[in-house]
């Protein structure tokens, strides 16, 4: 039988408890709660002097002022999910919430300014949305009187010691969901160790990604009893892919024909200019090969617009599309929110930030469309998603450019071996589906005991 994922069931948990401090950890909140009052004292000013008027609001949430909860709800859950990565992989769950129990009542927050205006421009599927409280006694405690939450679920890992502390003293059930640990981060955690672990243990469970996130949170202090593999929801967020009128008609626009295509997604500096050293081996093993390049950062498009222009390659960028011109070699897609949708045309798909050392980044988008996947060497930021296409053998990772475009042009050349790859790459998708109801299920279990409660 296959690994999943998710191949876990979640255990009945205790409530949160209240850890008392010594002396030594009243004395550094003590010390937390006065860095916190001449920050704020600083970033009100700031506010005000850029803002004026405008920065109301969010003087007002930052301060505690968050939605107030409805009268007639019977229950409510404040999600907290810091940044927009958080907030992508927690959708799932807020929509699988709203189809078990509609009448219950979401508060989403989140650290992060871009994240906070995404999510209204495009909302996560809560009932109320507003920017995190500031993480002091008196802001916390204003938040928790408005929004009255049975359960709070902390995304991956915020460890704010009064949010988390004041929560519990409560008697409301602090969760952590989807955690983990990043590898790069997890020295600083492992040093900071003493400090964080009677903050861990007010929290009633910790639901982790993968193994590995389980063993870090146990040795940062956490009971064992309350650490489980739960894990991830971004299998979840990416939509079962099919293609669509739109997307078609944007392939014809950027004049991409039933040509071979390679796709390199999300890349970083100096990625671009690596696949380019070798396109002449691309291009021999297929003459008709187009690629399209989405850079990480749109901005770094005229710089990868200078270098395709020392290639003597046609080339042009999603922005000018209007324009008319020949049969481009290379397409830069210099524009928003369009590649999830571009990556089911490609033939194989390189996934960037992993031939430089950023981490990489999530290969599952790729293969829900049932695409061949490659990355370099560099995929911190995704072991364990990672690993597990690894074990199904439905990811390639290489070390250079050059072995890159080797296995690249034997995919092109084997529309079985591409096929193949791309097939097991959905399989590892579908099989890692279901966290988020999940998820669902022991928030809405863990609400409904504490009102019952």
């Amino acid at each position: 039988m296959r690994k999943s994922l998710t191949s876990m069931s979640f255990q009945s948990i205790e409530r949160s408890s209240l850890v008392r401090l010594g002396i030594v950890h009243r004395t550094l909140l003590t010390v937390y709660e006065l860095g916190w009052s001449l920050f704020i004292a600083g970033w009100f000013l700031y506010v005000v002097v850029r803002k004026g008027r405008k920065g109301r609001e969010e003087i007002a949430q930052r301060m505690g002022y968050v939605p107030l909860r409805p009268e007639k709800a019977a229950s409510s859950i404040w999600i907290h999910a810091v940044s927009v990565g958080e907030l992508l992989s927690i959708r799932p769950v807020i929509e699988a919430i709203k189809r078990q129990s509609p009448e219950t009542w979401i508060l989403v927050t989140t650290s992060n300014e871009a994240a906070y205006q995404m999510a209204i421009g495009k909302p996560p599927g809560a009932d109320a949305l507003c920017r995190t409280p500031w993480d002091t006694a008196r802001c916390i405690r204003r938040a928790l009187a408005r929004s009255q939450p049975k359960t709070l679920a902390i995304v991956e890992c915020e460890i704010w010691p009064n949010l988390i502390r004041l929560t519990a003293e409560q008697d409301r059930t602090v969760l952590m969901i989807n955690a983990r640990i990043y590898e790069r981060d997890y020295p600083r955690y492992l040093a900071a160790r003493s400090l964080f672990a009677p903050i861990l243990r007010s929290i009633a469970g910790v639901y982790t990604q993968s193994s590995a996130d389980r063993d870090r949170f146990l040795a940062m202090g956490m009971q064992s009893q309350k650490v489980m593999s739960g894990g991830n929801t971004k299998f979840d967020a990416i939509p079962t892919m099919r293609a669509s009128s739109e997307s078609v008609a944007l392939r014809r626009s950027l004049r991409l024909g039933d040509s071979p295509l390679l796709i390199l997604a999300s890349t970083h500096e100096n990625e671009e200019q690596q696949f380019l050293e070798h396109v002449s081996t691309l291009r021999a093993t297929c003459p008709t090969l187009q690629i399209l390049i989405a850079p990480r950062d749109i901005l770094r498009a005229e710089r990868i617009a200078s270098l395709v222009e020392k290639t003597n390659l046609k080339y042009l960028r999603r922005s000018n599309v209007d324009k008319r011109g020949d049969r481009p070699d290379i397409v830069i897609l210099d524009t928003l929110g369009e590649l999830i949708q571009v990556l089911g045309w490609g033939d194989v798909v390189f996934v960037g930030g992993s031939l430089v050392d950023k981490g990489g980044h999530n290969p599952i988008e790729p293969a829900a469309w049932g695409k061949p996947v490659l990355m370099g060497p560099h995929f911190d930021n995704f072991t364990d998603i990672v690993q597990a296409f690894r074990e199904e053998n439905a990811i390639g990772i290489f070390p250079s450019a050059e072995s890159l475009c080797m296995e690249i042009s034997r995919l092109l050349s084997d529309s079985y071996l591409a096929n193949e790859m791309g097939s097991r790459a959905r399989q590892v998708v579908e099989r890692n589906r279901g966290t988020a109801e999940r998820y669902a299920k022991l928030l809405l279990q863990q609400s409904t005991d504490r009102a019952a409660a």
